[in-house]
Protein backbone atom coordinates (compact mmCIF):
# COMPACT_ATOMS: atom_id res chain seq x y z
CA UNK A 1 0.00 0.00 0.00
CA UNK A 2 1.50 3.39 -0.92
CA UNK A 3 2.29 5.68 1.97
CA UNK A 4 -0.08 8.58 2.32
CA UNK A 5 1.41 12.02 2.10
CA UNK A 6 1.47 14.63 4.82
CA UNK A 7 -1.86 16.05 5.89
CA UNK A 8 -2.80 19.45 7.22
CA UNK A 9 -5.43 19.85 9.91
CA UNK A 10 -6.59 23.40 10.42
CA UNK A 11 -9.17 24.98 12.69
CA UNK A 12 -12.20 25.85 10.54
CA UNK A 13 -12.65 29.55 9.94
CA UNK A 14 -15.68 31.18 11.45
CA UNK A 15 -18.26 32.32 8.89
CA UNK A 16 -18.68 35.56 10.78
CA UNK A 17 -15.00 36.41 10.76
CA UNK A 18 -14.11 39.38 8.60
CA UNK A 19 -11.02 38.96 6.39
CA UNK A 20 -9.94 42.43 7.49
CA UNK A 21 -9.68 41.29 11.10
CA UNK A 22 -7.27 38.42 10.82
CA UNK A 23 -5.39 37.69 14.05
CA UNK A 24 -1.82 38.90 14.26
CA UNK A 25 1.10 36.61 13.55
CA UNK A 26 1.72 36.14 17.27
CA UNK A 27 -1.70 34.44 17.53
CA UNK A 28 -0.90 31.75 14.98
CA UNK A 29 0.30 28.22 15.70
CA UNK A 30 1.90 25.58 13.51
CA UNK A 31 2.11 22.06 14.98
CA UNK A 32 4.47 19.65 13.23
CA UNK A 33 3.81 16.00 14.02
CA UNK A 34 6.99 14.43 12.67
CA UNK A 35 6.95 10.86 11.35
CA UNK A 36 3.69 10.08 13.21
CA UNK A 37 3.90 6.34 12.47
CA UNK A 38 6.89 6.10 14.84
CA UNK A 39 5.40 8.18 17.63
CA UNK A 40 3.80 6.36 20.60
CA UNK A 41 0.53 4.70 19.60
CA UNK A 42 -2.27 6.23 21.66
CA UNK A 43 -5.99 6.93 21.14
CA UNK A 44 -5.04 10.61 20.85
CA UNK A 45 -1.58 11.80 19.94
CA UNK A 46 0.26 14.50 21.87
CA UNK A 47 0.06 16.75 18.81
CA UNK A 48 -3.72 16.29 18.69
CA UNK A 49 -3.91 17.23 22.37
CA UNK A 50 -1.88 20.39 21.67
CA UNK A 51 -4.24 21.31 18.86
CA UNK A 52 -7.28 20.74 21.07
CA UNK A 53 -5.78 22.81 23.90
CA UNK A 54 -4.99 25.68 21.53
CA UNK A 55 -8.51 25.69 20.05
CA UNK A 56 -10.14 25.60 23.48
CA UNK A 57 -7.92 27.98 25.44
CA UNK A 58 -6.84 30.31 22.62
CA UNK A 59 -9.88 30.27 20.28
CA UNK A 60 -8.85 33.41 18.38
CA UNK A 61 -5.57 31.88 17.23
CA UNK A 62 -5.16 30.34 13.80
CA UNK A 63 -4.06 26.76 14.43
CA UNK A 64 -2.67 24.33 11.87
CA UNK A 65 -1.43 20.77 12.42
CA UNK A 66 0.79 19.09 9.83
CA UNK A 67 1.43 15.35 9.91
CA UNK A 68 4.85 15.03 8.30
CA UNK A 69 5.05 11.55 6.81
CA UNK A 70 7.20 12.00 3.70
CA UNK A 71 9.61 14.75 2.74
CA UNK A 72 7.89 15.49 -0.58
CA UNK A 73 4.49 15.67 1.08
CA UNK A 74 5.80 17.91 3.84
CA UNK A 75 7.37 20.28 1.32
CA UNK A 76 4.07 20.51 -0.54
CA UNK A 77 2.09 21.15 2.65
CA UNK A 78 4.51 23.79 3.91
CA UNK A 79 4.40 25.47 0.52
CA UNK A 80 0.61 25.74 0.68
CA UNK A 81 0.78 27.03 4.24
CA UNK A 82 3.35 29.65 3.25
CA UNK A 83 0.95 30.98 0.64
CA UNK A 84 -1.86 31.28 3.20
CA UNK A 85 -0.01 32.39 6.34
CA UNK A 86 2.72 35.05 6.29
CA UNK A 87 4.32 33.83 9.50
CA UNK A 88 3.64 31.81 12.64
CA UNK A 89 4.18 33.31 16.06
CA UNK A 90 4.57 29.84 17.62
CA UNK A 91 5.81 26.63 16.04
CA UNK A 92 5.46 23.42 18.07
CA UNK A 93 7.06 20.15 17.03
CA UNK A 94 6.48 16.61 18.31
CA UNK A 95 9.21 14.23 17.19
CA UNK A 96 11.89 11.70 18.00
CA UNK A 97 15.28 13.38 18.20
CA UNK A 98 18.68 13.50 19.86
CA UNK A 99 21.50 16.01 20.24
CA UNK A 100 22.48 15.76 16.57
CA UNK A 101 19.13 16.00 14.79
CA UNK A 102 15.47 15.09 14.44
CA UNK A 103 13.45 12.43 12.61
CA UNK A 104 11.50 14.89 10.50
CA UNK A 105 9.81 12.38 8.19
CA UNK A 106 9.79 8.63 7.62
CA UNK A 107 12.26 8.94 4.73
CA UNK A 108 14.98 10.83 6.52
CA UNK A 109 16.33 12.58 9.59
CA UNK A 110 17.77 16.09 9.44
CA UNK A 111 20.24 18.05 11.53
CA UNK A 112 19.08 20.87 13.78
CA UNK A 113 20.71 23.31 11.36
CA UNK A 114 18.73 21.84 8.47
CA UNK A 115 15.51 22.05 10.52
CA UNK A 116 16.21 25.75 11.04
CA UNK A 117 16.32 26.18 7.25
CA UNK A 118 12.91 24.49 6.94
CA UNK A 119 11.33 26.71 9.60
CA UNK A 120 13.02 30.05 8.89
CA UNK A 121 10.57 31.10 6.09
CA UNK A 122 7.74 31.11 8.67
CA UNK A 123 9.63 33.58 10.92
CA UNK A 124 8.56 32.01 14.24
CA UNK A 125 9.15 33.97 17.42
CA UNK A 126 8.81 30.92 19.67
CA UNK A 127 9.67 27.26 19.18
CA UNK A 128 8.22 24.59 21.48
CA UNK A 129 9.88 21.22 20.93
CA UNK A 130 8.50 18.02 22.42
CA UNK A 131 11.56 16.06 21.39
CA UNK A 132 14.39 14.40 23.28
CA UNK A 133 17.50 16.55 23.89
CA UNK A 134 16.11 19.40 21.78
CA UNK A 135 16.90 21.86 24.56
CA UNK A 136 20.60 21.02 24.62
CA UNK A 137 23.15 23.67 23.75
CA UNK A 138 24.29 21.86 20.59
CA UNK A 139 20.70 21.57 19.36
CA UNK A 140 19.43 25.04 20.29
CA UNK A 141 22.40 27.04 19.03
CA UNK A 142 21.92 26.20 15.31
CA UNK A 143 18.19 26.91 15.62
CA UNK A 144 18.86 30.44 16.87
CA UNK A 145 21.58 30.93 14.26
CA UNK A 146 19.39 29.70 11.40
CA UNK A 147 16.11 31.43 12.35
CA UNK A 148 16.72 35.20 12.69
CA UNK A 149 13.20 35.84 14.04
CA UNK A 150 13.52 33.29 16.87
CA UNK A 151 13.43 34.86 20.35
CA UNK A 152 12.76 31.91 22.67
CA UNK A 153 12.75 28.13 22.67
CA UNK A 154 11.10 25.71 25.11
CA UNK A 155 12.51 22.19 25.13
CA UNK A 156 14.10 19.52 27.28
CA UNK A 157 17.87 18.98 27.39
CA UNK A 158 17.29 15.32 28.33
CA UNK A 159 14.97 12.51 27.30
CA UNK A 160 11.31 13.47 27.47
CA UNK A 161 8.00 11.66 27.14
CA UNK A 162 4.41 12.86 26.73
CA UNK A 163 3.74 12.87 30.48
CA UNK A 164 6.85 14.90 31.26
CA UNK A 165 5.89 17.47 28.61
CA UNK A 166 2.27 17.80 29.74
CA UNK A 167 2.88 21.36 30.96
CA UNK A 168 3.34 22.42 27.33
CA UNK A 169 -0.39 21.92 26.76
CA UNK A 170 -0.95 24.94 29.00
CA UNK A 171 2.12 26.87 27.90
CA UNK A 172 1.16 27.15 24.24
CA UNK A 173 -2.32 28.68 24.78
CA UNK A 174 -0.70 31.05 27.28
CA UNK A 175 1.72 32.23 24.58
CA UNK A 176 -0.98 32.45 21.91
CA UNK A 177 -3.01 34.74 24.16
CA UNK A 178 -0.11 37.18 24.19
CA UNK A 179 1.05 36.47 27.74
CA UNK A 180 4.52 35.86 29.09
CA UNK A 181 5.52 33.93 32.16
CA UNK A 182 7.34 35.87 34.84
CA UNK A 183 10.68 34.32 35.81
CA UNK A 184 9.46 33.31 39.25
CA UNK A 185 6.30 31.72 37.84
CA UNK A 186 8.30 29.84 35.21
CA UNK A 187 10.72 28.49 37.81
CA UNK A 188 7.84 27.41 40.03
CA UNK A 189 6.19 25.62 37.08
CA UNK A 190 9.47 23.91 36.21
CA UNK A 191 9.88 22.71 39.79
CA UNK A 192 6.33 21.37 39.99
CA UNK A 193 6.71 19.63 36.64
CA UNK A 194 9.97 18.00 37.77
CA UNK A 195 8.53 16.86 41.11
CA UNK A 196 5.44 15.35 39.47
CA UNK A 197 6.95 13.83 36.32
CA UNK A 198 10.78 14.03 36.63
CA UNK A 199 10.61 16.06 33.42
CA UNK A 200 12.72 19.11 32.58
CA UNK A 201 11.53 21.81 30.18
CA UNK A 202 13.90 24.77 29.78
CA UNK A 203 13.36 28.19 28.25
CA UNK A 204 16.30 29.34 26.16
CA UNK A 205 16.49 32.81 24.63
CA UNK A 206 18.60 34.44 21.94
CA UNK A 207 20.49 36.29 24.65
CA UNK A 208 21.81 32.95 25.94
CA UNK A 209 23.67 32.42 22.66
CA UNK A 210 25.21 35.85 22.10
CA UNK A 211 28.96 35.32 21.90
CA UNK A 212 28.82 32.30 24.23
CA UNK A 213 32.34 31.13 23.52
CA UNK A 214 33.61 27.59 23.35
CA UNK A 215 34.12 27.33 27.10
CA UNK A 216 30.54 28.27 28.02
CA UNK A 217 29.16 25.84 25.46
CA UNK A 218 31.36 23.08 26.87
CA UNK A 219 30.19 23.83 30.41
CA UNK A 220 26.55 23.63 29.33
CA UNK A 221 27.18 20.33 27.55
CA UNK A 222 28.85 18.80 30.60
CA UNK A 223 25.97 19.98 32.81
CA UNK A 224 23.43 18.45 30.42
CA UNK A 225 25.25 15.12 30.47
CA UNK A 226 25.25 15.17 34.28
CA UNK A 227 21.52 15.93 34.30
CA UNK A 228 20.89 12.94 32.02
CA UNK A 229 22.85 10.67 34.34
CA UNK A 230 21.05 11.91 37.46
CA UNK A 231 17.61 11.50 35.88
CA UNK A 232 18.52 8.01 34.69
CA UNK A 233 19.47 7.01 38.24
CA UNK A 234 16.28 8.56 39.63
CA UNK A 235 14.24 6.61 37.12
CA UNK A 236 15.88 3.35 38.17
CA UNK A 237 15.40 4.14 41.86
CA UNK A 238 11.63 4.66 41.59
CA UNK A 239 10.97 1.49 39.59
Amino acid sequence: MPRSRSTIRARPKSRRASPRKRPGAAASLLILECDPAKLPAQPRTFAADLESAARTLAPRARTFRVQAETRSGLLADLGRLRADVDRFGVVAMVAHSNATGVNLTADGAVSWRALAEWLAPFSPRTLVLVACEAGRWVAAEPLFEGIPSLKELYASPVLVNDQQAACIKLLIPHLLNGRRLRDQDRRAAQLVNFLLTRGIVLRRTRRDFRNPGVLEGAVWTIGEELAKAVLHRLGQAVR
